[in-house]
């Protein structure tokens, strides 16, 4: 049948009529099209449009969308992610940015580079202190992947400087040469001084983490440490104990030697409490050795208070291998709240200390010291909080009297 011309050009405008304002069988149409899923994550931290915009620099890289071809179109973008208009055109915006696309008036946008276009970033430093390794560090790990996340999400260059080359001639000069290219520094802990003056010589904006020194004009971003403890000193006070062994870890580190001030202030009570300290490493062997040098010495005590969660885990270690009861016979508690502090058996009382916020908090106070350069300089406290587990308990009747004789203790124990 032939149809005349004016009810075939009737016929054609009332498809295109139900072409066009069929939004949802339009949608339909394109998304059955489109080979490829888009996932977001809406628990993520990761902004939605920067999902998205991960996820089409993948299709383009696998080639799902070859050059040439244009992207699926706004609308159907919005239905097979879930996402608003908004927020898929910022994503288009940051694909454009990076010279993956080019959006033509009238006809859609098209890809046209499979790389994103190399950027101008900013590039940062973090300088572990020396004698630490990510790999056997359960704090500055933590520390570390807050740090890593926060610079990626902020799309920065970030260099890992090990504190090692730090106390050598040859380590030294490489690392003043990657220095020369770095825009700012986050030093992790307590580095030598020398490294510290000569940071300040060639004014490089620095934040100091976990550490903090009048003595430098830098942002620093860590924990109050004589809080810390004196948290552990009001818990072991509250519990009746009156007669502490301190395993204080390194004597020449800051942090540490607040911990044991604070502990001191709380805690020690001339004539009614007292503590007895004995320094010897950062390890779990560590606590291992000041436990048996300890009952070598026959020092009284009914709880053990450990400069970090790692000496606390090897000091309980070592009192359960000679028999005691950990906390019947002895308590102990730690500080740091690091992954094994909740796995060990019985889980570790520990003071919680936010290390991954410590990271990112870092980042966030050196981008703005490279915003603001001459703004007055800023030292963060972040919180910290007991954490109450079953390692610590009420003294005993023994600890009571405090002259505990624990060789005596475990030797029934073992009987």
């Amino acid at each position: 049948m032939v149809l005349s011309e004016d009810v075939q050009i009737h016929f054609e405008l009332i498809v295109l009529l139900l072409f066009h304002f069929s939004e949802k069988g339009k949608t339909e149409i394109l998304k059955n099209s489109i080979n490829f899923k888009i996932e977001i994550n809406r628990d993520s931290t990761v902004p939605a449009y920067h999902q998205l915009t991960n996820q089409m620099i993948a299709f383009i890289q696998r080639e799902e969308i070859h050059i040439g071809e244009p992207l699926p179109p706004e609308n159907a973008i919005c239905e097979l992610s879930g996402l608003s208009r908004m927020t898929v055109r910022r994503a288009m915006e940051q694909l454009n940015q990076q010279g993956l696309v080019v959006a033509e008036r009238g006809r859609g946008t098209f890809v046209v580079s499979k790389m994103p276009r190399a950027e101008n970033r900013t590039s940062i430093g973090f300088a572990l202190r020396p004698d630490r390794y990510l790999e056997e560090d359960p704090f500055y790990s933590q520390v570390f992947w807050g740090v890593t996340h926060e610079a990626q999400q902020r799309r920065l260059h970030l260099s890992f400087l090990k504190g090692e080359t730090l106390v050598s001639d040859h380590g030294l000069s490489e690392t003043l040469e990657i220095l020369n290219h770095l825009h700012g520094l986050i030093i992790a802990g307590q580095m030598p001084e020398s490294f510290l003056e000569y940071l300040r010589k060639i004014r490089i904006p620095c934040v100091f983490l976990n550490y903090h020194s009048p003595k430098y004009a830098f942002d620093a971003v860590t924990s109050d440490q004589r809080e810390i403890g004196r948290l552990v000193g009001r818990h072991l006070a509250i519990l009746g104990h009156r007669s502490v062994l301190y395993l204080s870890g390194e004597p020449e580190n800051v942090a540490h030697q607040d911990r044991l001030r604070g502990f001191r202030e709380m805690f020690v009570e001339p004539g009614k409490r007292d503590c007895h300290v004995i320094d010897g490493g950062k390890h779990t062997q560590s606590g291992r050795k000041m436990i048996a040098e300890a009952l070598e010495r026959k020092l009284p005590f009914s709880a053990v208070a450990a400069g970090n969660d790692m000496i606390a885990i090897g000091a309980m270690n070592e009192l359960q291998d000679r028999g005691f009861q950990v906390p019947t016979d002895v308590s102990v508690c730690g500080i740091d709240n690091v992954t094994p502090a909740e796995s060990c058996r019985p889980a570790l009382t520990t003071v919680h200390i936010e290390k991954q916020e410590m990271g990112a908090r870092a980042i966030q106070l050196l981008l703005k010291r490279l915003e603001i350069p001459k703004a007055v300089c800023e030292t963060v406290f972040l919180r910290v909080k007991l954490m109450e587990r079953r390692s610590t308990g009420p003294v005993s009747e023994d600890g009571k009297r405090g002259e505990i004789a624990l060789d005596e203790v475990a030797a029934k124990r073992i009987r």
